[in-house]
């Protein structure tokens, strides 16, 4: 694994070093806590018993704050933010996680989906300490940049998390026409409330995404040059694709399996614009785009 530590003076050198040190440490805590809040939250839908979803929130807590400091090692400390394929979703595993958590406090929380996102998220961290990349620092944060990488963090987490109800969806849907249902499938929210979430999870993000669209469109210098063409291309397809299941919800009612295989294909478009790209590029093309 490569770090990036810029300065020089021997105190913040020192620093650095002891940064390094933790990492490790973090993100091992990370996976575990993070696969260890999965098993307890599947439990507690497996037995329909709340004491074991609380549980699951307590520990996935701490994962989440051991995540916290991994990215603050890798990003704080080294005084620049490293955009590189993994550390970006990385990042983006770490909002989804929070969002979830803090969907607690509202009407319909989003906690049953952690089912998938915990242990994805702790595999993220695992990936993201093992697999070798070379930073790619951001040499330029202006607020319009700042923007453009806090929405597109935002864009992924919530349309990730629709993406999982969509399987949700299609798990119940399926499971209903075979009139044999599961235990998990059981401990699921109605298919009304689980399409309900999914559009509102859609609308947030589709939101978001044009935020991502228009940022990226004014303050990204350097478009060919980056090699972001192809990028941006399929970050409007999965846009469009996102754009059309709301119209066809709006003017149609379109539902149940229209809107799970538009979900699925606009979210297997949209990884594929920017951490596919990405990673072909930094990794088969010793190449990169900053942003």
């Amino acid at each position: 694994m490569t770090y990036i530590c810029i300065h020089s003076d021997e105190p913040t050198a020192k620093l650095c070093d002891d940064t390094r040190m933790q990492i490790p440490l973090l993100s091992i805590l990370a996976v575990v806590a993070y696969t260890g809040a999965g098993i307890l939250l599947y439990q507690g839908m497996l037995q329909d018993n709340s004491k074991w979803k609380n549980h699951a929130i307590v520990v996935v807590a701490v994962g989440l704050l051991m995540h916290a400091g991994v990215l603050a090692g890798f990003w704080l400390e080294a005084g620049v933010i490293d955009v590189s394929a993994m550390h970006i979703l990385s990042a983006c595993s770490w909002f989804m996680v929070l969002s979830l958590v803090g969907s607690r406090f509202f009407d319909h929380p989003l906690v049953d989906s952690g089912l998938i996102a915990f242990p994805l998220a702790g595999l993220i961290v695992l990936l993201d300490f093992m697999l070798p990349h070379t930073p790619m620092p951001l040499e330029s944060m202006t607020p319009g940049t700042r923007i453009h990488v806090l929405s597109s963090v935002s864009a992924f987490a919530f349309l990730g998390i629709a993406t999982f109800y969509a399987v949700f969806i299609s798990m119940l849907d399926r499971y209903l026409r075979r009139n044999k249902m599961t235990a998990i499938s059981q401990a699921l929210p109605p298919l009304e409330i689980l399409d309900s979430l999914l559009m509102r999870l859609v609308a947030v993000g589709f939101i978001l995404l044009t935020v991502v669209l228009i940022t990226g469109l004014l303050f990204v210098d350097n478009l060919l040059a980056q090699h972001l063409v192809h990028k941006t291309i399929l970050s409007f397809i999965a846009w469009a694709i996102y754009g059309v299941l709301l119209f066809g919800r709006w003017r149609f009612g379109w539902r149940g399996r229209t809107a799970v295989r538009l979900t699925l294909a606009a979210t297997a478009v949209l990884l594929v614009s920017y951490f596919g790209s990405k990673l072909v590029l930094e990794q088969l093309l010793d190449s990169n785009w900053q942003v």
